[in-house]
């Protein structure tokens, strides 16, 4: 590769090659399945202390590539769990901007209780009837591959058309806990023009599509106490109020039986519809009576079509996730309850305030206590923040409009935008600490609508097909140059002292 002057942000290189960088990228097809096949046989299980190791040997194995790749000081970074893996290449010049891709290399545990429904054994990784088989095939590591090729590809034919730092986390199936006190302490390592997360799908096969918010969540434990202790109820049973009943009429007044939420004040924010939210609504492939069918609804269920992705996608939603207390083992027990409790999960849509809903709740339930019952609402943790704020990123935000673009060249027809219900960590630490916005841009296994509608990868006999596995490599090459098209570039990110710039042939771990 020719460089030219130094720059404040590093070499500028001569104008890479898309043409160049895609053939690279078709001519080393089969290495890029062989990666696959490799990496996704390690175990690499966060939740499980005793799959750690495998989870290092997976960081091992993603530094060791993404420096064959031609990536810049790739290492391991300690966290105060499990280890991060960075790389970057800062060489397009101070002209270019700077792009954050973000991905995680643990994965979702084999699930026993689906045991028997794997094709094959879960990290028994195998290419069979096109079809890549497997745990992590592409929940993330086919996705973090298809980063890593489309990097190489640029780099080998001339360099990126844009600066670039990888960031890939351990931890994101328990929750990312360690992943904000990394990024706190690292903003200026971090920092970057846009963000974009491979951690994600498409609609279909042949049809590209985008997701522009996600809902955030703040959970409780509710505990209903009215009694010391248990009592008879032959001899007080009428006489002393029972804490099932009070935790129950408790609940009871929180939600109406269509969902709807009757805490004062808890929509408060939550916007109409417009009529471009309605028209994505309407654009999008959404089969109710297959879903109905697929979860075991009654027959009698009526069908609703766009109304359930209203639901799911923009309005706020309180779910009974527990409720525990009393006998409730084989037979009966003639007693009054003295305690009982429940767990809460609120779903939150954007514009939505976590804290406006924390303080919501704890006053609705200060006036609703029935009598001689005290009650506790407590806010906990959930996936490592006691607090997680909706999420939103416009369609025209830079990072959307190249993704958008690549899309819809790739598929042929305009992309899709939509909402998703659940909540993604990393999108609302890179906007609090480091004031990005970040675009999903991920290829995942939509070919199982059983999956899809159940949470994905999550369950048994993950896959991923060879054609979108090399299409979303390809799509990636694409972005990259869309990006340096349509990116404006920011200050340039100052190199840190406690970051080696050489790790050198071992594994490069740097302390925090």
């Amino acid at each position: 590769m020719a460089l030219a002057s130094e720059g404040s942000c590093g070499y500028e290189s001569k104008a890479p090659s898309l043409p160049s960088a895609l053939a690279f990228l078709e001519g080393h097809a089969v290495e890029a399945e062989q990666d696959l096949l490799e990496l996704a046989a390690l175990p690499s299980i966060s939740s499980m202390p005793e799959y750690h190791t495998y989870v290092l040997d997976a960081g091992k194995w993603l530094v060791k590539r993404l420096r064959r790749a031609g990536m810049k000081r790739a290492q391991l970074l300690k966290t105060a769990g499990l280890p991060v893996v960075y790389a970057e290449w800062l060489l397009a010049g101070k002209e270019a901007p700077t792009v954050l891709i973000y991905g995680h290399y643990d994965v979702q545990p084999y699930y026993v209780s689906y045991a028997d429904a794997w094709t094959y054994q879960a990290f028994d990784i195998r290419l069979e009837n096109g079809l890549f088989h497997g745990r992590g095939v592409t929940d993330p590591k086919g996705n973090i591959l298809m980063v890593i090729h489309a990097l190489e590809s640029w780099i080998a034919n001339g360099g990126l058309p844009v600066n670039v730092k990888v960031l890939l986390e351990a931890e994101e199936e328990t929750g990312s806990a360690s992943l904000p006190g990394l990024v706190k302490k690292k903003k200026a390592l971090l920092s970057a023009d846009l963000a974009v997360s491979c951690d994600s799908g498409q609609v279909s096969e042949d049809q590209g599509g985008i997701p522009i918010s996600m809902r955030g969540r703040v959970s409780f434990d509710l505990d209903a106490q009215t009694l010391d202790h248990d009592v008879h109820s032959g001899f007080l049973g009428g006489s002393a109020q029972n804490a099932l009943h009070s935790l129950v009429d408790m609940l009871a007044s929180m939600r109406a039986p269509d969902g709807t939420v009757l805490v004062e004040g808890f929509y408060k924010g939550v916007q109409e519809m417009t009529d471009d939210t309605l028209r994505d609504l309407e654009d999008f492939p959404f089969d109710e009576e297959e879903e109905n069918e697929h979860l075991g609804k009654p027959t009698d269920a009526p069908l609703e079509g766009t109304q359930s992705l209203v639901k799911r996608w923009l309005q706020p939603t309180l779910e009974i996730v527990g409720m525990q207390g009393g006998h409730t083992d084989n037979g009966t027990r003639g007693v009054v309850i003295s305690k009982a409790f429940a767990k809460i999960m609120c779903r939150l849509v954007p514009d939505q305030n976590a804290s406006v809903v924390l303080e919501s709740m704890q006053q609705h339930v200060a006036s609703h206590a029935p009598p001689h019952t005290n009650f506790t609402l407590t806010a906990v943790a959930s996936h490592g923040r006691l607090l997680t704020e909706p999420y939103f990123i416009p369609k025209d935000a830079p990072g959307n409009i190249a993704a958008a673009k690549v899309l819809e060249e790739l598929h042929e027809q305009p992309v899709l935008w939509y909402r998703e219900g659940h909540s993604v960590s990393v999108c609302h630490l890179f906007e609090e600490y480091l004031g990005l916005k970040t675009t999903l841009f991920g290829f995942g296994s939509p070919d199982h609508a059983a999956q899809a509608m159940d949470g994905g990868s999550f369950r048994n006999d993950e896959k991923l097909s060879r054609d979108t596995y090399h299409k979303g490599a390809k799509a990636w090459v694409m972005l990259l140059q869309e990006l340096a098209h349509g990116a404006q570039p920011a200050a340039c990110s100052p190199t840190e002292p406690d970051l080696e710039s050489d790790p050198g042939p071992s594994e490069g771990y740097s302390d925090l």
